[in-house]
């Protein structure tokens, strides 16, 4: 493991993680380092997901939309019923 210093932590800030910190019965080290894992985690998946959704948007250009009108779809398949 690494040890990192953080300064510049508003005074509130620190006194919210003191705080949670002796709610879960844990050192405010300890608890800093699951709040920055769940911080780090939640900002990989958003950024996964932005990648995909720009992915697909550009899947979409470069292809287009099929040519596909849904709702003929929807009315040929109420039509065959």
């Amino acid at each position: 493991m690494v040890t990192i210093n953080v300064r510049g932590i508003p005074l509130e800030y620190y006194d919210d993680l003191r705080m949670l910190a002796e709610e879960e019965g844990q050192s405010i080290n300890a608890e800093a380092r699951v709040i920055i894992e769940d911080g780090i985690r939640q900002r990989v998946i958003r950024k996964k997901r932005e990648e995909a959704l720009r992915k697909a948007g550009e899947s979409r250009r470069l292809i287009g939309y099929l040519g596909v009108d849904s709702l003929a779809l929807l009315h040929e398949g109420r039509d065959e019923r």
